[in-house]
């Protein structure tokens, strides 16, 4: 699969695989840090579960190290929430980092098949995403 399609602007299925209860910390009840980030590996693989017309329609793997993808599902996700949400055009999601100092491997569950990042050992930072948290008015 080639870079035949790009994430079309919205509605924006990620958002959608945030709210998966599996990982929407405000589904367990509230913490004081706030919901749990993501990785866009995993944004990745929810997005194939979940949305699986939409995964075949972008026309892109997960991604990981071994793929020999020069354009994965993953790096497509995390540069556009990246993109997005430094213009604005996306208010609801937050970005952040998982530093790559001193971690050696990170693997993820992709429904029995697993997917090594390929960002661990190199000069770049995972990205992670999450939900903001809902505003509250000032009173």
């Amino acid at each position: 699969m080639g870079s035949r399609h790009r994430i079309s602007p919205g509605p924006y299925p990620p958002v959608a695989c945030h709210r998966h209860p599996a990982v929407d910390g405000n589904a367990r009840g509230a913490h004081h840090l706030g919901r749990p980030f993501l990785t866009a590996y995993q944004l990745a693989i929810l997005l194939k579960k979940h949305h699986p017309g939409d995964f075949e329609r972008i026309g892109h793997e997960v991604g990981g190290r071994g793929s020999n993808l020069s354009y994965s599902l993953s790096g497509c996700l995390a540069g556009q929430l990246s993109r997005k949400i430094k213009s604005g055009e996306i208010t609801d999601i937050e970005g952040g980092f998982l530093s790559n100092c001193r971690l050696k491997l990170v693997q993820f569950d992709d429904y029995g098949e697993t997917v090594t990042s390929s960002m661990t050992g190199g000069q770049h930072d995972l990205s992670l995403f999450r939900m903001c948290e809902a505003r509250r008015s000032s009173p």
